[in-house]
């Protein structure tokens, strides 16, 4: 993806892109560590991760976790494939040196904790940018919620019942 791409928001007053990470683990201990992250700017085709140097393709993280920090995540608290289970947000201030058209790849190791129950998969997305106005990203709108299955349940009863009495009298 290209820089271009992401929907720039605010978080504490602050010009960030937000990245969704999704876990879905299958045990029952539902945790996971997240270790790293690290993200890199290049033409998109970079491979070769160097967990030593943090460098991938010979290329430098432009914005990585610090190296003692770690990411405890409990798939427990939303679990189900989509919903997004972590936010991160990077200011764009470290991508002040690139332009719209450069590629940003990101990097994640999970698990080296003993909470280390990897048996699913990850998967991270990002807030996209939806529509423009000149060089002005506007982000998604919030989703609305769908009427819970209870709810309509009950209204499909209700019709129920009114149509059964309706048919008696």
């Amino acid at each position: 993806m290209t820089l271009g791409d992401f929907a720039v928001t605010s978080f504490g007053g602050v010009d960030v892109f937000t990245f969704v990470l999704d876990i879905n683990q299958t045990n029952p201990d539902p945790i996971l560590a997240l270790n790293h992250v690290s993200i890199f700017m290049g033409d998109g085709s970079l491979t070769g991760y160097d967990a030593g140097a943090d460098t991938l393709g010979g290329v430098a993280a432009t914005w990585a976790m610090p190296a003692d920090d770690l990411v405890t995540l409990d798939y427990s608290l939303a679990a189900g494939s989509g919903r997004g289970d972590m936010f991160l947000y990077v200011p764009i201030s470290f991508f002040a040196a690139f332009g719209v058209d450069d590629h940003l790849q990101l990097f994640s190791s999970f698990g080296n904790d003993p909470n280390n129950n990897n048996d699913g998969f990850e998967e991270w997305s990002y807030l996209s940018c939806t529509r423009t106005e000149g060089s002005t990203c506007f982000t998604p709108p919030p989703s609305v919620p769908e009427p819970g299955t209870l709810g309509l349940l009950g209204l499909g009863l209700i019709g129920l019942g009114m149509s059964r009495r309706r048919s008696n009298v």
